[in-house]
């Protein structure tokens, strides 16, 4: 698929299910790739510690890596607290405190009870400009960097059926007021919403 799921994020979901692993050649069968383009991405998947590739037998077998560093999730106490890393870092802790066990670094990907979780975050702009030209509306930025997360999160349930899909943002009014236009669209596939607060605290909203 071209769809901006890549082929590493399918790999990775895959094995979320099949504990025990699986050879390249399962993997490729699984997803309909060709053999080649599955081997390439295990091997990196394996270098950047999110795959262990066991060689002991022939033919190799691929699972997942139960614990990644941390130290991409980390609160910046250099940024304002809806800065999307920040309200990232928020969702990360508040998904391993509920026993999820954290897969990656650039959204929240976990795994618990051999079920995968995705949540796709944004955060809230803000209104300094590091440039001459004059920076959009916070309230247009938002907009946009929620249709954007809303696509991302779409394209995740089709891709993904069977595993828990959502959304986290920071607790503004304007996206609050996206969501309540959007809750049909929300709610018909199974999308779940989390707001993080100021100071920290996460809500799950029930859309359902």
């Amino acid at each position: 698929m071209t769809d901006g799921f890549t082929l590493a994020d399918r790999i990775v979901a895959l094995l979320g299910h099949f504990p025990n692993g699986l050879t390249d050649a399962q993997i490729a069968s699984q997803l309909r790739v060709v053999h080649d383009q599955v081997n390439s991405r295990c091997r990196t998947l394996a270098d950047a510690g999110i795959l262990h590739r066991d060689d002991f037998g022939r033919p190799v077998m691929n699972s997942l890596v139960t614990e990644l560093p941390r130290a991409a999730i980390k609160r910046s106490a250099a940024h304002e607290w809806h800065w999307e890393g920040n309200v990232l870092a928020e969702l990360v802790r508040y998904f391993e405190m509920d026993g999820w066990v954290f897969l990656r670094g650039d959204r929240v990907m976990a795994q618990r009870g051999g079920r995968l979780l995705h949540v796709e975050s944004r955060g809230f702009p803000t209104k300094k400009s590091t440039s001459d030209s004059k920076p959009p509306h916070p309230m247009e930025q938002a907009e946009s960097w929620y249709a954007d997360a809303l696509l991302k999160v779409l394209r995740l349930r089709q891709d993904c059926p069977d595993d828990i899909v959502g959304i986290g943002l920071p607790d503004f009014v304007c996206y609050r007021e996206l969501l309540a236009d959007t809750a049909d669209a929300l709610r018909a596939m199974r999308i779940d919403v989390y707001l993080v607060r100021a100071g920290g605290c996460v809500d799950a909203l029930s859309i359902h």
